[in-house]
């Protein structure tokens, strides 16, 4: 939405639905990622339709477009929200990087989330593409 928009009841069910699967079904890097949360610093989650999927590492902060449709190559499907939160809820919660991709740091740690929800693995930063490009 616009800047100061209000969030949807839609929108709020679909984020707490996501920490909800990351929680019950993430396994141990799930547990690892809810557990990094609580109240004294709560992670902060700006919604947008902008196509702004990013975080700031550490910071308890991060920004996702419930729209984004990104595709994993193989085999092709599309990334899922609870994915996409997860992602950069690693970055924005325990401070991990995307560089270098080599590490795949970030890929490994929400693979091992994916897991127990849906059974997608992404393997690494290259194995995605965005419409158009694949």
């Amino acid at each position: 939405g616009s800047p100061q928009s209000v969030v949807t009841a839609t929108e709020l069910a679909t984020v707490k639905n996501s920490l909800d699967q990351i929680a019950k079904s993430g396994g141990a890097n799930g547990k690892s990622f809810i557990n990094a949360l609580n109240t004294n610093k709560p992670l902060e989650i700006i919604l947008n339709s902008s196509g702004g999927n990013t975080a700031y590492r550490g910071l308890f902060k991060m920004t996702v477009d419930l729209s984004t449709h990104i595709n994993i190559r193989k085999p092709l499907s599309r990334m899922g929200i609870t994915r996409l939160i997860a992602h950069e809820g690693a970055h924005a919660v325990l401070g991990y990087s995307d560089w270098p991709y080599s590490l795949n740091t970030t890929v490994n740690f929400v693979d091992g989330i994916m897991k127990g929800i849906n059974g997608s693995v992404r393997g690494d930063y290259y194995n995605v593409c965005h419409p158009g490009n694949c």
